[in-house]
């Protein structure tokens, strides 16, 4: 762990309500639910290519 980590993590970082929210800076939450399988798509059984591999076997290319 590095300095700079350390000074990090000695203040809270919970918003306040203070200061402008995700609305008024023009930012449309998106729950994480919805936006994980894209990141974890690569990992899925067979590997990231594997519909593709799929696509060229039935099309008749190897």
């Amino acid at each position: 762990m590095t300095s700079d980590q350390v000074k990090s993590l000695q203040a809270d970082n919970i918003p306040s309500g203070q200061h402008p929210g995700l609305t008024a800076l023009g930012i449309t939450p998106t729950t994480l639910e919805a936006v994980l399988p894209t990141y974890l798509y690569r990992y899925r059984k067979g590997g990231q290519y594997a519909d593709q591999e799929a696509r060229a076997i039935a099309g008749g290319r190897a």
